[in-house]
Order: structure tokens, then sequence, then C-alpha cells
């Protein structure tokens, strides 16, 4: 919401967005959590639904995770 045009992925891997410098969140974090085999998921915090729509797939969000 802050990038107009920017691109929004569904899934990407953790070396991606440190790779791109995508600044969801702290680099540092996003090094953890592959280093720790945690997936990420992102979203919206102002979603209506919240966490639970992200769970029950109604809410658009992104994986972060291993490459598949």
């Amino acid at each position: 919401m802050k990038v107009p045009g920017a691109t929004r992925y569904d899934t990407i891997t953790y070396d991606e967005v440190i790779g791109q410098d995508l600044r969801v969140m702290d680099t540092a974090a996003f090094a953890l959590a592959r280093d720790n085999g945690l997936p990420i998921i992102v979203y919206a915090l102002d979603d209506k639904e919240g966490l639970a729509g992200v769970l029950a797939g109604r809410t658009r969000s992104t994986r972060v995770g291993k490459p598949e």
C-alpha cells in the first residue's frame, strides 16, 4: 500500500525477499526464519477478517518459505 504498482506474491522464498530488498519486515527476521525453517505468512493487519481469514483462505496473503 505504500508503493503504488508494487508486486504482490502468493509465495516467495526467503532468499528472494532478502535479495530483492522487499522491506516487508526486518531482513534479519527473514534470515532467522530461513535458518530455522520457519514459514512466514504476510498479510494486512487491518484486514477485517484478520488471521482467521488468512487461515480460512478468504484473506490475501503471501507465504514466505523454502523453494518448492
